[in-house]
């Protein structure tokens, strides 16, 4: 899977597809502060997960096909 980088301004979107050109929803550039910024999403909740709790979840799936361990 490859990265796409594209530069928006608070208020413009992002639209997203899926590989059929199916409309999935968009992502909104909110504000950006310092080197914070907030996004809005308008997805199906399905799609979209912090980073962090994909970690988490990653590590208890390889914990539990380790038997537990």
């Amino acid at each position: 899977m490859g990265n796409l980088v594209v530069t928006r301004r608070p208020g413009e979107s992002v639209n997203i597809f899926d590989g059929g050109g199916q409309s999935l929803g968009t992502v909104t550039i909110g504000k950006v502060s310092g080197e914070k910024v907030r996004l809005a999403f308008c997805l199906p909740k399905f799609l979209v997960m912090r980073s962090e709790l994909c970690a988490e979840i990653n590590t208890d799936q390889e914990q539990q096909s380790n038997g537990g361990e």
